[in-house]
């Protein structure tokens, strides 16, 4: 009774949460309505994002089999997009109780006896896709401060705060990429500080097991890579789909480049786990992130990408569980 109503009190804190930056963000003038209409006018870029958005989900499916592929575990594409949409479904439909990830471990996982490579292959492809976001936002710093430095029109990108970002993402960029290196190494793995931090930890069992089998990426390089290129490919189709979203609302004062560094960026903080697929926190932070590029839709562009979302996961996600016996038998089956 008491997890209950932990989980009840947290859903309800996560609700008012969205409904209070969503009253805030209109109140203060930065979201409008009536932009918002403009979905309606240009049916034909609405339905490209929609499209777009789509295909980068299936890439980040596709990712997520090779990953699993390295653990020697073998899904079909079909099953794999199942467990994906269904998760997404129940992340929406009952938010606070069930994560996409839970949800898609559970059925994955059911009745496997690889239950601890299959929920790291999981794991695995969330921290893959984070390194990704970074990976590209550091590479559109790079190129935007090198085409400035030929040209000396550095333009938005001579504003303090835009500096100051890019160069925390850059940093962090180099700091997941160190850490990475560092979790492959095997010499690492069986150093003395490794074993003895292993004996301390809680759950030192599970912890070492899932360390051991994120070695295992390190013994499939080809595929591992090939999982990256996945990644980087399916979140530029997503981030199509988003600038199809911006011509929508008829943002014209960013750069292409700049995009392919406010779009992690805001996913980034979208990613923030504190309300349903990012509902609210993404409407904040995309407008502030847009703002400092000069452009006041970045609210609406979120809006609209969380509609295309809901509208994927809620109908397809949800008509994939309901007419599919994925809930009766195991996935891959």
């Amino acid at each position: 009774m008491k997890v209950l109503n932990k989980k009840l009190a947290w859903t309800s804190l996560r609700f008012i949460l969205v409904v209070g930056i969503f009253v805030y963000l209109y109140t203060t003038d930065q979201l409008d309505p009536d932009k918002l209409k403009l979905a309606f006018e240009r049916t034909d870029l609405f339905a490209a994002g929609t499209v777009l958005i789509f295909l980068g989900a299936l890439f980040a499916v596709q990712r997520w089999r090779l990953l699993l592929h390295a653990q020697n575990v073998f899904l079909s594409l079909w099953a794999a997009i199942k467990l994906t949409f269904v998760g997404f479904f129940f992340g929406i439909a009952l938010p606070g109780t069930f994560s996409g990830d839970i949800v898609k471990a559970y059925f994955l996982a059911k009745g496997e006896q690889q239950k601890a490579a299959l929920i790291t292959s999981i794991f695995f492809d969330r921290l893959l896709g984070l390194y990704t976001l970074f990976f590209i936002a550091t590479q559109a710093v790079i190129i935007s401060f090198l085409y400035s430095a030929i040209t000396e029109q550095y333009g938005v990108w001579s504003r303090p705060y835009v500096v100051s970002l890019g160069f925390f993402i850059c940093i962090s960029f180099v700091f997941l990429t160190v850490i990475g290196i560092l979790s492959m190494s095997k010499k690492l793995r069986d150093s003395r500080v490794v074993k003895y931090i292993f004996t301390r930890v809680p759950f030192r069992e599970t912890v070492s097991g899932i360390y051991d089998t994120i070695q295992q990426y390190r013994h499939n390089p080809r595929l591992t890579f090939n999982a990256f290129i996945l990644s980087l490919v399916a979140q530029i189709i997503t981030y199509a789909g988003m600038f199809c979203i911006a011509l929508l609302l008829k943002i014209t004062v960013l750069a292409p480049i700049d995009y392919l560094f406010v779009l992690p960026v805001g996913s980034l903080i979208n990613a923030i786990p504190l309300a349903p697929s990012g509902l609210g926190i993404g409407e904040a932070g995309f407008r502030k992130i847009f703002l400092l590029f000069g452009s006041q839709e970045g609210a609406e562009l979120a809006v609209i990408f969380h509609a295309i979302f809901f509208m994927l996961s809620l109908g397809f996600g949800g008509g994939v569980y309901l007419f599919s016996d994925l809930s009766k038998s195991k996935a891959g089956t």
